[in-house]
């Protein structure tokens, strides 16, 4: 039986707790349909979808209900985060976990810039 887009975003994301809204919020918000089968001209497609619920999966690095607790390692969705980022030209995404602070411009006492 082949997967289907909304299967294929679970199993890109790789984390076996996310709810059917949060799959169906990304899956629609990238213009795809969950139902639709899987094919391999939809990897890129998928792993561009998976993106916003990465980024959201990061401030969330555990969850507890009643008995079940789900953990989820920060570095390991930093490292996805950051594969998927440099695969599809994401720049704000690597510039966001950059150590190295950006400097846009500079202004002397005038208030005019320097460059």
């Amino acid at each position: 039986m082949a997967k289907t887009k909304k299967e294929a975003l679970f199993t890109s994301i790789g984390y076996g707790d996310l709810s059917d809204d949060a799959l169906e919020i990304a899956l629609t918000s990238a213009g795809l349909d969950g139902s639709e089968p899987f094919t391999k001209d939809d990897v890129k497609d998928i792993e561009i979808a998976s993106i916003p619920v990465l980024e959201s999966l990061l401030g969330i690095t555990s969850e507890r209900e009643s008995q079940f607790t789900v953990t989820r390692s920060y570095e390991g969705l930093k490292m996805r985060l950051l594969l998927l980022a440099g695969r599809y030209g994401r720049k704000d995404i690597i510039d966001a976990f950059s150590s190295v602070p950006k400097i846009s411009s500079v202004r002397g006492r005038t208030g005019r810039a320097l460059w």
